[in-house]
């Protein structure tokens, strides 16, 4: 519940409300990684995140759809620059 309320109830990939009782938790780095320790060292170094990053955390979970979830499956994606306006400029 609190994956899926904390994330505005509504799946993380295509940004759609989803309902709670048919929403999916999905691992943005795949759980299938722990069976591969270094593909899982190299994800970890891409996103800078230390080697204890436990993959089984809410810090790894987000609110998705299933027909999302069964697209994503075990890929890893890419990071990618977020680019933000200064608070002043969002007013």
């Amino acid at each position: 519940m609190a994956v899926y309320t904390a994330h505005g109830e509504k799946c993380y990939i295509c940004t759609r409300p989803v309902d709670f009782q048919s929403m999916q938790v999905d691992h943005i780095i795949p759980e299938t990684l722990l069976d591969n320790a270094d593909v899982l060292a190299k994800v970890l170094k891409i996103f800078n995140l230390p080697e204890s990053f436990k993959i089984d955390s809410y810090e790894n979970w987000m609110p998705c759809c299933g027909p999302c979830n069964n697209k994503k499956k075990a890929r890893v994606f890419g990071p990618t620059p977020l680019i933000q306006a200064p608070a002043a400029m969002r007013r």
